[in-house]
C-alpha cells in the first residue's frame, strides 16, 4: 500500500484581490480533451488512414487554489499529450475493462522522457501491403506443388513405390489440399476487415465535417442529419483461422 501525503499549502498574492491559500501535491493531475482538425491530415498509429478530425489529449500536473470559497483548479506542466481518432476514441469508451487497449499517437512527453515527438511516416499502404503477401503466399504453394511433383516424378520413374512412401507423399497431399483454401480465406477476410476499418474510419471524419460545415451555416439538426452519412453496422463473423503449411 502506498504511504500518504497531505497536500502543501502555500499562501499567495497576500494583501490583493487574487490572495488565496494554493495546494499542492505530487499525485495532482489535470487532463483536457479537446476536438482538433488539421489540413494536411494527420497519420495516426493503428489507423491505416490520415485524418483531418482527431481528438487530442493533453495530461498535465495540477494546483488547487481555494479563493472567494470555491476551489479552482489550474493545470501545470504538460506530462503528455497524444491524439487519437475519433474512431479510436469511440473505440476506447466501448472497450472499458476488456481487450488490450486502444492505439494512440503520442505528441508529446514530459521532456525527461523525450519531449517532442516526431510525427509518424505512414509505414506502408495496406493494399500494397496485402498484394505483396498474397503474392509470397501464393509462391509458397506453387514452390510446395513442385516439390510434391518431383517426388511424385521420382516415384513412377523408380518403376516401385512402398506403402511407406505412399502414406507420406498422400499425408503431404492432403496437408497441401487442406491448407490452400483456408489460407487463401483468411488472408481475403483480413483484407476485408482492413478495409472496413479504413471505411468506418473515413466516415466519421466525413460526417464531422458535415456536422461542422451545418453548424457554420446554421442549418438545422434535420438538415446536419442529412449530410452525415448513415453508420450501418455490420454483423460480427467468425474469426477465420490459418492454417500452417508444412513442407
Amino acid at each position: 500500500m502506498r504511504h500518504k501525503q497531505k497536500p502543501t499549502v502555500t499562501p499567495v498574492s497576500e494583501g490583493t484581490a487574487l490572495e488565496a491559500e494554493r495546494y499542492t501535491h505530487p499525485a495532482f493531475g489535470n487532463i483536457a480533451v479537446t476536438r482538433c482538425s488539421s489540413n494536411p491530415a494527420q497519420p495516426m498509429f493503428g489507423s491505416d488512414m490520415c485524418h483531418t478530425y482527431y481528438m487530442n489529449v493533453r495530461i498535465s500536473t495540477a494546483h488547487l487554489d481555494r479563493h472567494l470559497n470555491g476551489d479552482w483548479i489550474h493545470a501545470d506542466k504538460t506530462l503528455m499529450e497524444f491524439r487519437i481518432s475519433e474512431t479510436q476514441w469511440a473505440q476506447m469508451i466501448a472497450s472499458i475493462g476488456n481487450g488490450g487497449g486502444t492505439p494512440i499517437t503520442l505528441e508529446y512527453l514530459a521532456p525527461q522522457s523525450g519531449g517532442d515527438l516526431p510525427n509518424i511516416d505512414p509505414i506502408h499502404n495496406m493494399r500494397s501491403l496485402f498484394q505483396q503477401e498474397f503474392k509470397q503466399e501464393i509462391q509458397g504453394y506453387m514452390a510446395d506443388a513442385a516439390t510434391l511433383m518431383l517426388e511424385m516424378q521420382t516415384l513412377v520413374q523408380a518403376g516401385k513405390a512402398g506403402k511407406t512412401q505412399l502414406r507420406e507423399l498422400q499425408a503431404k497431399v492432403a496437408r497441401f489440399a487442406e491448407a490452400l483454401p483456408g489460407n487463401m480465406k483468411f488472408i481475403a477476410e483480413q483484407f476485408d476487415e482492413t478495409m472496413e476499418r479504413t471505411v468506418a474510419a473515413a466516415k466519421a471524419d466525413i460526417n464531422q465535417h458535415a456536422q461542422r460545415t451545418a453548424q457554420q451555416y446554421g442549418l438545422s439538426a434535420d438538415s446536419m442529419r442529412n449530410l452525415t452519412l448513415e453508420d450501418n453496422a455490420t454483423p460480427a463473423r467468425p474469426a477465420a483461422k490459418r492454417i500452417t503449411r508444412n513442407r
